[in-house]
């Protein structure tokens, strides 16, 4: 089911991306996921992620290490910032990646996947691709994917993005990726409206002032879901 998920969602954007002048020779590659990690629940359900080796070397190495190498690179309100200083920290600068090479790799085959098995050990329909980013706005920010929501986040005192103003420490990324996962699966979604491809989710969970908001936006030809934002709200 997993894998019939992934190479539709493959197939249609790779007919994205051939639609546009500069793509039309160009193809998104099949991406092997080595690393599987499993959430066993009480109920005997289990929410599985699938990591690539360098997605999850990004999110547990370079990651802290750009933070605490280039924090100046954090906060400033442009995305290119925060990829310069995970560029910096990165293999890719290593191997001589220039910049440009290192972004489309975060862009098209940095994701994590998450699939959710029942309790009676059957699978969900619902297949989660947590992306880097999607875009990047003519005003500097991250569009939708991780990146962007790290805006909203920070770890000890140091925000995890571009957003400098906003200080809600998550632990860690371990913490929010897993948060965001359990959302999508161990909450009820509903739509953002009746016209929307958008669902939201509402954790009033984050401190005794204020919870979580996520909305997530389906891709209808394969059915695969994608983190668009999560934050945090106050509550009233």
């Amino acid at each position: 089911m997993l894998a019939n998920k992934c190479h539709a969602l493959w197939e249609h954007e790779n007919e994205v991306a051939k639609t546009g002048a500069d793509l039309k020779n160009t193809f998104i590659g099949q991406v092997a996921y080595l690393n599987c990690l499993a959430f066993n629940y009480n109920d005997g359900s289990k929410i599985y992620k699938l990591m690539t080796n360098k997605s999850k070397h990004i999110l547990k190495e370079d990651y802290y290490e750009a933070m605490d190498r280039y924090p100046d690179k954090f906060g400033t309100g442009d995305a290119n910032d925060v990829l310069e200083a995970l560029y910096l920290c990165s293999g890719a600068y290593q191997m001589k990646w220039d910049i440009i090479r290192y972004v489309d790799y975060l862009k098209n085959d940095g994701s994590t996947f998450y699939y959710y098995q029942n309790p009676d050990g059957s699978l969900s329909d619902d297949v989660l691709k947590l992306d880097f980013f999607r875009i990047i706005q003519d005003n500097g920010e991250f569009t939708g994917g991780l990146f962007h929501a790290f805006k909203h986040f920070s770890i000890n005192e140091k925000n995890l993005s571009t957003n400098k103003n906003e200080i809600n420490n998550i632990g860690s990324i371990d913490n929010l990726l897993r948060i965001i996962a359990e959302a999508f699966y161990k909450y009820g979604r509903t739509k953002v409206t009746e016209e929307s491809p958008n669902e939201k989710v509402s954790l009033p969970c984050f401190d005794e002032r204020h919870y979580l908001q996520f909305v997530f936006y389906k891709e209808e030809i394969s059915g695969t879901y994608f983190l668009k934002t999560c934050y945090v709200k106050s509550l009233k």
